[in-house]
């Protein structure tokens, strides 16, 4: 069914709802774009990792601080710092697997969605592709993650928490640079437990639609053999679950490790995703 001869032993072809093997990234049994595959069929993308340390952190005095929020059970909105999400304009002209995006959404759980979406709890990483929900999305982190409050690093300095961003160059090579700054797992945040805290960014390309998953430093405080309960999901998939690439998962999610696991959050390191 994947190589150059179909069921029925026709040639294969873009839009014969086959994915040939080698050739096509996607095959959604049509030739029309901004459904998730585009009309040739090339819609995923290619995968450069870099082992140069490429985290840049924001400039808090320019950067703009996010406030997460999310529906309570009443309805009404309310701020969150642990499941919230958070809303970006994309200020230049970007698609996402061949569609056509002018907003992202920012989950605090380490997980950027390429369009606006409902407000849910997307703590629950799962392996990438997936046809359930969610789907469309670049999951940097992808945990149960929660501001952390009350911390200090081993050298006793505090830990400000915070989902962030902000634009940098100028057209037509800007870049929207999504932070999350010192994110703790939500099973560690009892005061008396040790804790481990992250940094990792997303960050949008203007002209060439890449995305690029930047990783910078990582502690464990105090008790490390206490972090077994962080499973994160690294890699993104596209708008209909159909498509997409794990590019880690550490150590294990959703039962099944990685095929290319970097065994543990990638610091220092950078996943660039370039269109094909």
């Amino acid at each position: 069914y994947e190589d150059a001869c179909t069921d029925g032993c026709r040639s294969a072809f873009c839009g014969d709802g086959y994915v040939q093997t080698g050739v096509e990234d996607c095959d959604d049994g049509n030739l029309v774009n901004g459904d998730g595959c585009p009309a040739n069929c090339q819609g995923g993308y290619s995968t450069t990792t870099s082992a140069q340390t490429v985290y840049s952190p924001l400039d808090s005095m320019t950067a703009t601080t996010l406030n997460p929020q999310n529906e309570n059970q009443g309805g009404a909105v309310v701020d969150n710092t642990d499941d919230g999400l958070a809303v970006i304009d994309i200020p230049f002209p970007f698609e996402y697997y061949g569609v056509a995006t002018s907003s992202v959404t920012a989950s605090v759980n380490g997980i950027l969605f390429m369009d606006v979406v409902p407000y849910r709890n997307y703590a629950d990483n799962q392996s990438i592709p997936r046809a359930d929900a969610p789907n469309g999305f670049v999951a940097p982190f992808w945990d149960d993650l929660i501001f952390l409050a009350n911390r200090t690093t081993q050298q006793g300095q505090p830990l400000n928490s915070s989902l962030s961003y902000d634009v940098r160059g100028t057209a037509p090579d800007r870049k929207l640079v999504v932070q999350w700054e010192n994110l703790g797992h939500y099973q560690q945040r009892q005061l008396n437990q040790g804790f481990r805290y992250w940094n990792f960014q997303v960050v949008l390309s203007e002209g060439t639609n890449e995305i690029t998953l930047n990783y910078g430093p990582t502690e464990f405080i105090f008790a490390a053999q206490n972090f077994s309960p962080y499973d994160a999901t690294i890699g993104y998939e596209n708008q209909t679950g159909e498509f997409g690439e794990q590019n880690g998962c550490s150590p294990n999610c959703d039962g099944r490790p990685s095929s290319n696991n970097p065994g543990d959050f990638p610091t220092g390191q950078s996943f660039t995703l370039t269109p094909r």
